[in-house]
């Protein structure tokens, strides 16, 4: 049986968000299978491309894949790319907005755990320099 873990890690185009691809990359193990993925509704020009080229050298420290997806429905195309990669846990970072129409986060948890994904929330709080993250 195989115990290696599939996780995945939802990114915006922020050099922060090096933060939730280390705390994945210690869920996920040596011996897991790590996704990056960022959703963009535009075409993102190269003038604005340093922190997700900082965002794909994390990614390869980190032995994780890194998929840039463009869709105007970002909830489903999370949903689906996680499906289709058989995805057992979703990390994602917490988020600023209050409510839940425009919180993605919660969107994002509310829609894997029907799935039967685990999400799983990184707190702002939390510095990727912390040692006990797991």
């Amino acid at each position: 049986m195989n115990s290696a873990k599939k996780v995945m890690v939802c990114v915006t185009k922020q050099k922060t968000c090096e933060r939730l691809i280390k705390y994945a990359s210690k869920i996920a193990g040596k011996d897991g299978d790590l996704h990056v993925v960022h959703v963009t509704t535009k075409t993102i020009p190269v003038s604005n491309s340093t922190p997700l080229q900082h965002l794909f050298n994390a990614s390869k420290k980190y032995y994780a894949q890194m998929s840039i997806l463009h869709s105007t429905n970002i909830l489903d195309t999370i949903t689906d790319y996680a499906i289709k990669n058989n995805i057992q846990i979703v990390v994602m970072g917490e988020s600023l907005e209050r409510t839940t129409e425009t919180n993605m986060t919660h969107k994002i948890e509310t829609n894997m755990k029907i799935k039967g994904i685990k999400p799983l929330t990184v707190p702002l709080s939390y510095n990727c320099w912390d040692k006990n993250i797991v």
